[in-house]
């Protein structure tokens, strides 16, 4: 496990990074999806999924979370690898779970945990794709909490797995917890249009911020999270705001 600090804190709305730190991140994500207004190939509606994944999507999250305080090893992106938390919730081996489009996972020594699944549909997304991505993005961030709880003990109400679907234009984040009546709380925190106009592009690039400031609290929560000694099954509830 990575040296962690032996304080941490909880969420509590405030930014976990300067000014600077921030705006360095903001203009590096900027330099990689700039190229998108240039493009007259992303203007087409007739854009493929993986391209629309692969060229700009991906790029971009993985720009927001470099330098991140953990380091480049802690966490990384997989682009639609197994899920095993979904394999496992369903005891089935893990060449059987689902894959989500993109998703983060840290390692602690032989362990791996989901933070964040990301789901996206091409540019001319249908409501059933918008739908069917929902449904499947729930079921990896309740499979990932789950899987986070089964070993460790993060504190209960702030401690959470990220989900971001990305549906046509539209960018949704949403946040699934646990409470302490064992009850998986699904969020929808925030949602923007990908940097269509330059009008929007300040609430776009909140959005993603939101994204890094979450993680970082969220990694700290989970390696300073006690051990769960005991492997029985346990069960859980889900609710959602949306």
């Amino acid at each position: 496990m990575p040296s962690m600090p032996d304080c941490y804190t909880l969420h509590n709305g405030a930014w976990q990074e300067s000014d600077d730190k921030l705006r360095i991140i903001s203009r590096n994500v900027l330099e990689v999806i700039k190229s998108v207004w240039r493009d007259p190939a992303f203007k087409n509606e007739t854009v493929s999924e993986s391209m629309y994944l692969s060229r700009i999507i991906g790029p971009a999250i993985l720009t927001l979370l470099s330098d991140n305080p953990f380091g480049e090893d802690l966490t990384y992106f997989s682009s639609e690898r197994q899920s095993i938390a979904r394999a496992d919730r369903r005891n089935r081996k893990c060449q059987t779970g689902r894959r989500p489009d993109l998703m983060l996972v840290a390692k602690d020594d032989d362990r791996t945990y989901e933070l964040l699944y990301l789901e996206c549909s091409k540019p001319a997304c249908t409501r059933q794709k918008e739908n069917d991505d929902k449904t499947k993005l729930w079921r990896h961030m309740n499979d990932g909490l789950y899987w986070v709880y089964k070993t460790r003990r993060p504190e209960k109400g702030h401690f959470g797995v990220i989900g971001v679907q990305v549906a046509g234009t539209k960018l949704i984040l949403k946040i699934m917890i646990r409470d302490r009546p064992e009850v998986h709380c699904l969020f929808r925190l925030q949602e923007t249009v990908q940097f269509a106009t330059v009008e929007v592009l300040a609430d776009f690039m909140k959005v993603l911020l939101t994204i890094r400031n979450i993680l970082i609290i969220n990694v700290q929560l989970l390696y300073n999270a006690r051990i769960r000694r005991s492997q029985r099954n346990e069960d859980s509830t889900t609710v959602t705001s949306e």
